[in-house]
């Protein structure tokens, strides 16, 4: 079947991997003598262990690594879960139409509560994803979930809730950052921790790109 006939392929880009090498500083097609040619504006990474640098002060900036405090031990979060039924349903107090930053509460959805049993860090590394920090964290019953569910992280429990209300999927994990929500006061709009992500590493990214920036550049006088 050609990709213009192919269903998945017309809603989905294909993306392909080209093998290089790297020799004298240079990238090097691993097959065939000349780099393939690309539009100028595409993006690409280039994915190698930090031990390939031969400079350690560029490899220390590529490495570099932060953690923030997200939210404090004790802070109450919601989770969206989606299900096959007819009407919202939410634990007890739950705002169903309060505004969120991002994204929507599901036209079928269920949410549940949970506290941070300690403070919830974000893991920040070069020019890598964020990721959280193993964090112990406890559902708060409601008549979604009327026994409390423990688990070490997010990514954890959302599986653990997802086997719960979410029977009939064959999957259940999630994105702890586009499916929970914290509110700072009952005023305040719920806010994903997708922008919690976002706005630290707005500020780490760009103490970064500057280092690495002055770091390119030759010294005074050179």
């Amino acid at each position: 079947m050609s990709q213009d006939s192919d269903p998945y392929h017309s809603t989905h880009p294909v993306e392909v991997i080209v093998p290089i090498r790297i020799q004298d500083g240079k990238l090097i097609p691993f097959y065939g003598e000349n780099m393939p040619v690309f539009e100028d504006t595409r993006y690409a990474e280039l994915h190698l262990p930090a031990s390939a640098f031969q400079n350690d002060h560029e490899k220390d900036l590529y490495s570099y690594q932060k953690s923030v405090c997200l939210l404090n031990k004790g802070a109450e979060l919601w989770a969206a879960f989606s299900v096959n039924r007819g009407n919202n349903q939410a634990g007890d107090g739950f705002p169903i139409d309060n505004a969120f930053d991002q994204i929507p509460p599901l036209p079928k959805s269920v949410w549940v509560s949970f506290t941070l049993q300690e403070d919830l860090y974000l893991l920040m590394r070069g020019t890598k994803t964020p990721q959280l920090a193993p964090c112990q964290c406890t559902t708060i019953p409601n008549k979604v979930l009327e026994i409390p569910l423990e688990a070490p992280s997010l990514n954890s429990l959302l599986t653990k809730i997802s086997e719960k209300v979410e029977t009939g999927r064959l999957s259940h994990s999630g994105n702890v950052f586009t499916q929970i929500f914290y509110q700072s006061t009952p005023d305040e709009r719920f806010v994903s921790l997708d922008s919690f992500r976002s706005h630290e590493y707005a500020k780490f990214e760009q103490n970064l790109l500057q280092q690495i920036d002055k770091a390119s550049k030759p010294a005074h006088g050179e």
